[in-house]
This record gives structure tokens, sequence and C-alpha cells, in this order.
């Protein structure tokens, strides 16, 4: 068996094991007491107690982080990535469906987002770049290096998930991966034609040209994906909305 099929076969266990959906179910039915506690956490948002408050808030309602960071979002899109961070580590089982919820409603800042989960959950890297991708997937590529960047170990699944999101930029992807991890380029590229086989091509090409010094290695890579096909879990959108507006009290 070459290296190159053994990469795969890591790349497949790794994603066997990421693609569950978030342990958290998560709901976007946010009942009225809640919602007043938002208004006032939202109200508060530049004073010192702020993290803490929002952080009590989400682990005394773990099933409605997700609604709750979007909608504490929604209001202050400054705050997108932040209340992404704290959101995160509130309630990590649901990290993806978190990010992917927030990215929804301030979809500018949807790479921020994914790398500020990323980075309060390393090991749901790959499946916080997938939600966000699905959520906002013109900017696939930029959420995919961002969160490679933050995450380098998990680049080639990175790479892989948002990719599933995000087929038609699948070479765009690959490239702005392995540009943020080169070491890792045959790997990325293998990974992402395991995802969209029929832009081999334009993967093997596009990385190719972001990280010549491994053009053989790459070309390599893909041919070999391309005769090993292996099954990829679907990638299930998890996020959460439609998210209603909540007006901060003044």
């Amino acid at each position: 068996m070459s290296s190159h099929s053994s990469v795969l076969k890591l790349v497949l266990a790794a994603a066997l094991l990421a693609s569950p959906a978030a342990a958290q179910q998560q709901s976007s039915t946010i009942p009225t007491n809640v919602r007043a506690q938002i208004q006032v956490l939202l109200s508060q948002a530049n004073t010192p107690g702020f993290e803490a408050a929002l952080r009590s808030l989400l682990q005394r309602n773990p099933t409605l982080v997700a609604a709750i960071a979007a909608s504490a979002a929604q209001i202050r899109p400054a705050l997108a990535a932040e209340i992404t961070r704290v959101a995160v580590l509130a309630v990590p089982d649901a990290a993806a469906a978190i990010a992917g919820s927030i990215a929804r409603v301030v979809p500018a800042q949807a790479a921020a987002i994914a790398t500020a989960a990323a980075k309060a959950s390393p090991t749901a890297a790959a499946a916080i770049a997938g939600q966000v991708a699905l959520a906002v997937p013109g900017s696939a590529a930029a959420i995919a290096a961002s969160v490679a960047q933050q995450v380098p170990a998990a680049a080639a699944l990175i790479a892989q998930k948002v990719a599933q999101a995000a087929p038609a930029a699948a070479a765009a992807i690959a490239a702005a991966v392995a540009t943020q991890v080169p070491a890792a380029a045959a790997s990325i590229a293998a990974a992402v034609v395991q995802a969209v086989p029929t832009s081999a091509a334009a993967i093997s090409s596009a990385v190719g040209a972001a990280v010549p010094s491994a053009a053989a290695a790459i070309a390599s890579a893909v041919t070999t994906a391309l005769a090993n096909p292996l099954p990829l879990a679907p990638l299930v959108d998890n996020s959460t909305r439609p998210i209603t507006p909540i007006t901060p009290r003044t």
C-alpha cells in the first residue's frame, strides 16, 4: 500500500470520527424569559462582567446556546467573534452549530467567527469550518484558510469539510489551505479530491501552483485519491435558524 493511500485512510478515519452532528441538540425557539435576559446582557456589552454573564446564561441553557449566541451577535455584530469564543467555551459540544448559526447572521465575519470557534475548540475545527462554509459558501476559501492556520494539524480534514460545503470552490479551497500549511499540500489535495472528485484536475493544478515544490507529490496524491475513492459522510447543516431579532434595551 502506498504512503498516499495510507494518508487517505487516515483522512477518512478522522472524517468518520468528526462527522456526527454536534452532541448538543439545539433549538431555535428562545423562551420569553431568556429573551429578556439577552436584552439585559446586550445593554451591558461594554461592561467588564459581560463575558461572565454571557457564559453563565449559555451554560444554563445549553440547548439554546446557538440561538442565544446568534441573537446576541446579530445585535452586536462587532462582538461576533468574541461571542463565538465565549459560547464555544461554555458549551463545546455545540461548537459547530454555534459557529454556523452566528455566521448566518453576521456573514461578513465568517472567517473570524470560524477561527474564534476553532481556537476555543481545536478538536472540532473541521466540523466548525464545514458548518460556517455551509452558512457562507461565498467565503469558503477564506474560512478554510483561516481555520487551517489556527489548527494546522487538521488542515486536510478542514479543507475536505469545507469543500463538501462549497464544492464549486474546491480548487480555491485546497489552494488556500495549502498556502497556509504547505507541508501538508499533498494530503490537502488528496482529501479535497475525495470530497469533489470531478474537480480533481483543477484541484491538482491549483495546489501545485500554490506549493510548486510539492507539485510531483501533489499530482501523485491526487492520482491515488481518484484510484481509491472513499465514501464520506454527508455534511449536515447543524446551524440554528431562523434567528428572531431581539432589540437591546437602551
